[in-house]
């Protein structure tokens, strides 16, 4: 259990540091657009679950 905290812990402190040195910033900037595009596929395919079962 401590080793899964110590990690847990050390890759919080990396997100830390990206984020202060705005690396982290840059990642989700240039993952974005597939992030966004992902996820309007996702919707687009409920909806036309939703379409074919006739549910509104």
């Amino acid at each position: 259990m401590r080793k899964k905290e110590a990690r847990k812990d050390g890759l919080h402190q990396n997100y830390l540091k990206r984020k202060a040195n705005g690396k982290q910033k840059e990642y989700e900037e240039r993952t974005k657009a597939k992030k966004k595009a992902q996820i309007e596929s996702k919707k687009e395919q409920i909806r036309a679950e939703d379409r074919d079962k006739a549910v509104m």
